[in-house]
Order: structure tokens, then sequence, then C-alpha cells
């Protein structure tokens, strides 16, 4: 059986460039994601299109987030510490 897991993704410290590849590729990845996911649901018919468009936009409202972050430690010449965790639990179909 397949625990529920915490896993760290990503700890440490970064500077603004760093962090904008961190960041902003792990935002690049999902909206990829659901891109693909919003083109196959126009194609077959079938799934949540609702769902997937909304993510994408709460994901360029993140996005837009991430960036001003990013601007304003560049700014002010800091570093970013960037903690981010992973919940994986098993769900029953």
């Amino acid at each position: 059986m397949i625990k529920a897991e915490n896993l760290k993704l990503i700890s440490g410290i970064f500077n603004t460039g760093e962090a904008t590849k961190i960041l902003l590729g792990l935002l690049k990845n999902k909206m990829d994601f659901h891109n693909m996911e919003i083109a196959h649901i126009k194609e077959t018919g079938s799934g949540n299109l609702e769902k997937s468009e909304q993510r994408l936009k709460e994901l360029k409202l993140l996005e837009k987030e991430i960036k001003l972050i990013i601007e304003e430690a560049m700014h002010e010449q800091l570093d970013l510490r960037i903690e981010s965790t992973i919940n994986i639990n098993p769900i029953n179909k």
C-alpha cells in the first residue's frame, strides 16, 4: 500500500537569477501541462475544460506575483530563501 508522503522539492537560498529559473521553470511546466490538457479536451470533447482553464488563469496570476517578488529582490539586491514541499496522498478511485 502506498503511504502519504511529504517530500521536500526545493530548499535553499538562491540569487534572483537562480530563483527565476527555478520558480518560472516550475510554473512553465504546469502551464504547459494545462495547455496540453485544454488542447486534448477540445480535440476529444471529454474532460473538464473549465477546470484546466481556471487553473491556467491562477498560474498566470501566480507568475505575475512571483515576477514582482523577484524584481523587488533584484532591486534591493537580496537573495531569496525558497522552501517547497509536495504532499502526495493515495486516493481511492
